[in-house]
């Protein structure tokens, strides 16, 4: 701040003036607000980042500022502004503080977060039992920003029963039940949980009375019981007499109790069920407040089989099986077979082909054929030896040892020539100048002959079948064949 003082006097009625400039010096006065990720009104969405910021005003100037949150030091290199980066609820009503520092002394002030989030129990309701006429309470434990609004649903009636967190209701057979607890925020989803009001009572057992089980495996015998108090005690027993727990053999029994919250589900197991495991069974279960028993018959499965057959049959299947697919790969196997190459069979055994071809050639130039009328009966056939010719086989062995080459004519040397006219019925004026295999086709070869003599004809018999066949009329001719150079059969 400036002053001025001005003077005069009687002599120089000019005004005089000086002044004077004032400093005052003070700590810092410090605001701190939030510049960005509020909603309106102020309140902060959780999982949003937060801007916050502190201005100063101070002489001499700052010289310093510090964050806190929840009287923790802020660790970054913060001054007039800090980010959270990502708000949570338990950032909810927070203090924020910013201190400034300067020569003259320190000051500081603070933001209170107002965060918004979902509501989460924070205890969840339990179910309580009571005795009838009495009061019970349950408690629905919700926290949220804003503050939840919390209601009571009675799932009998489907009616709203109760908007606080505790609801207290006297026990009767008509409030006695389920109840479900609804948490809402607005904004977030809504959260709920349901919570059961029991009476204390007898056991009720409530399975079925007729139960079933398959002869030769495990069979199994539920009894399920409602019971508030917990059960106490549960007894079974077959055709009135008492099955002893503690006693009885583990080899054939099992017993099962499992507690759930409204009763207990027990079981008797069979371990391996025969015809006489099956008929009338008690289950009694007993608590604090009495007992209930249920007469359950356990009768075979319509149709049950014996698990030994069972399994015989599933063996007997699987070989079966395998049977099969072994005799269709074995089968697969041989077709699959691929033929022996050229190049590794040996040239011997591949003579076969040149040994046909050579007694086919053989045969249609050892006999001329010569065809003629005989007459209106038929055809007649003149068949001619004509000598052998002079032939030498590669690769064909004809069944002697693999030597070296053979020449047939050594073999086949007969000098003879044979004729004979045949009449053949009913082939008149049909061309038979072709053989197969060096026979006439479709002939019949019945009639005998002898073998030649040693100067290459004919013996006397052959001469007189051969007149014979000359006059016989019978459908038939016969070619010779030669087996050896003597001799022709």
């Amino acid at each position: 701040t400036t002053f001025t003082c001005q003077a005069q006097n009687t002599a120089d009625r000019t005004y005089r003036a000086a002044k004077i400039l004032i400093e005052v010096k003070y700590a810092p006065k410090v605001v701190v607000s939030v510049i960005s990720g509020a909603l309106a009104g102020g309140r902060i969405l959780e999982g949003s980042e937060v801007i916050l910021s502190c201005q100063a005003d101070a002489n001499p100037p700052a010289q310093s500022y510090r964050w806190f949150v929840n009287e923790e030091l802020v660790t970054g290199d913060y001054t007039t502004k800090m980010i959270i980066h990502n708000v949570t609820r338990q950032h909810h009503e927070a203090l924020v503080k910013c201190e400034v520092v300067n020569a003259v002394g320190k000051s500081e002030e603070t933001e209170t977060l107002d965060i918004s989030y979902a509501p989460i129990f924070k205890q969840r309701p339990i179910s309580v039992e009571a005795d009838l006429g009495t009061n019970a309470n349950l408690l629905c434990d919700v926290d949220g920003n804003p503050t939840p609004e919390i209601e009571w649903i009675n799932e009998n009636t489907d009616k709203v029963v109760g908007n606080t967190a505790n609801l207290n209701l006297k026990v009767t057979a008509e409030t006695a039940g389920r109840y479900y607890c609804k948490a809402i925020v607005t904004g977030f989803p809504e959260i709920g949980a349901e919570a059961t009001i029991y009476v204390k009572r007898a056991p009720i057992i409530t399975s079925h009375k007729v139960q079933f089980g398959a002869v030769g495996s495990r069979a199994k015998i539920d009894c399920v019981a409602f019971s508030v108090p917990k059960a106490e005690q549960i007894l079974w027993s077959f055709d009135d007499k008492l099955i002893n727990m503690s006693t009885a053999d583990p080899d054939i029994y099992i017993f099962e109790e499992q507690h759930l919250p409204e009763g207990v589900r027990a079981a008797l197991i069979i371990k391996e069920s025969r015809s006489s495991h099956y008929g009338r069974y008690n289950c009694t279960v007993k608590n604090s407040y009495g007992s209930d028993s249920l007469l359950i018959n356990l009768k075979p499965e319509p149709g049950s089989v014996p698990i030994l057959l069972v399994v015989m049959g599933s063996l007997s299947s699987v070989a079966i099986v395998i049977m099969i697919v072994m005799l269709v790969i074995v089968y697969m196997k041989r077709n699959n077979k691929k033929p022996i190459p050229a190049d590794v069979i040996p040239e011997a055994s591949r003579g076969g082909d040149k040994l046909s071809g050579l007694k086919h050639e053989l045969r249609a130039k050892a006999y001329d054929v010569d065809y003629s009328e005989a007459g209106s009966d038929g055809l007649a056939i003149n068949l001619t030896q004509a000598p052998m010719p002079d032939v030498q086989m590669k690769g064909a062995t004809l069944g002697v040892p693999l030597a070296g080459p053979v020449k047939l004519d050594d073999r086949f040397s007969g000098e003879f020539s044979y004729s004979r006219q045949c009449h053949i019925k009913n082939l008149k004026n049909q061309d038979y100048k072709e053989t197969v295999n060096g026979y006439a086709p479709y002939f019949e070869y019945a009639l005998d002959y002898s073998a030649p003599t040693e100067g290459g004809k004919p013996g006397a018999g052959a001469a007189n079948n051969v007149n014979k066949a000359q006059t016989n009329t019978s459908n038939s001719a016969t070619l010779p064949h030669y087996t050896n150079p003597v001799t022709t059969t």
